[in-house]
């Protein structure tokens, strides 16, 4: 006479049948994965900028925005280039007093070519294939943009210079479903060219 099975035994039986089958889905790459989050930008960000424009190669400016709730004081930041030869060189120091709104902008332009109206201003130029970036009162470095291979301010893969007498700029990509500045910390993925624009 065959012996009868209590059905919980066949119960745990089949929780470890799925189990091992599971395990075996697991190990062949199906895994369950958790969604990428956004990177979104947690403090000042270049959000566009431009080495050349239609009135030549001074016709150039950098917009600073704040992407989060709290006013952000900049007073003693340095907007910071790279020369022809790959040195540093200061193009603009933040006057005391100045701080950036939440979720407003801080335009800074070359006065000897920038035809619109600006917040702040210098008068030396931006070399095209150099780069940008900009550092807070204690030197250290906030944000940056690099249009090289070899450039010291690029962040992952560096951006084609702008070349050329044209109304175009690099615009940070914004989310399009939260309106969210990305920041991956990747030029190439953060900024997309712009034609024609001025911020």
């Amino acid at each position: 006479m065959q012996k009868k099975v209590p059905a919980y035994h066949r119960l745990t039986g089949w929780i470890l049948l799925a189990a091992l089958l599971l395990g075996a889905l697991g190990g062949a790459g199906l895994s369950a994965r958790a969604a990428p989050m956004l990177q979104a930008a947690t403090n000042v960000v270049i959000s566009e900028f431009r080495t050349n424009g239609p009135n030549g190669g001074n016709d150039e400016f950098i917009d600073l925005y704040n992407p989060t709730t709290t006013d952000i004081c900049i007073e003693n930041w340095q907007l910071k280039v790279l020369t022809g030869s790959g040195n540093e060189a200061v193009r603009a120091t933040i006057p005391s007093g100045v701080a950036i709104g939440a979720g407003s902008h801080f335009l800074i332009a070359n006065s000897k070519g920038y035809s619109g109206d600006y917040d702040y201003s210098y008068t030396t130029g931006i070399v095209d294939s150099g780069g940008i970036a900009v550092f807070n009162d204690t030197n250290i470095r906030i944000d940056s943009v690099g249009m090289n291979a070899t450039s010291i301010y690029a962040e992952g893969t560096y951006l084609t210079p702008l070349t050329g007498n044209q109304n175009r700029s690099y615009q940070r990509l914004i989310d399009g479903g939260t309106g969210i500045y990305i920041d991956k910390d990747d030029n190439f993925s953060d900024f997309q060219g712009i034609i024609p624009r001025t911020p």
